[in-house]
């Protein structure tokens, strides 16, 4: 297993994305009899990560 931690940090747009392909290749790997349960696992990472936010021209946001 890999050690190495990442940070994710998505737009709702992109986090929709990902798990809508992640559900799509879990329903294609079950027809194929392969292990699918990691994707779970991912799919709950990827709703646990940091929103990233929206900025706007002319706000103001400090440094």
């Amino acid at each position: 297993m890999c050690k190495d931690k990442y940070v994710l940090i998505m737009d709702e747009d992109t986090q929709g994305l990902i798990i809508n392909a992640l559900l799509n290749l879990r329903d294609e790997k079950l027809k194929e009899g392969m292990d699918v349960g990691w994707i779970g696992d991912v799919i709950i990472d990827i709703c646990n990560a940091p929103k990233k936010k929206e900025r706007f021209l002319g706000d103001c946001h400090e440094r």
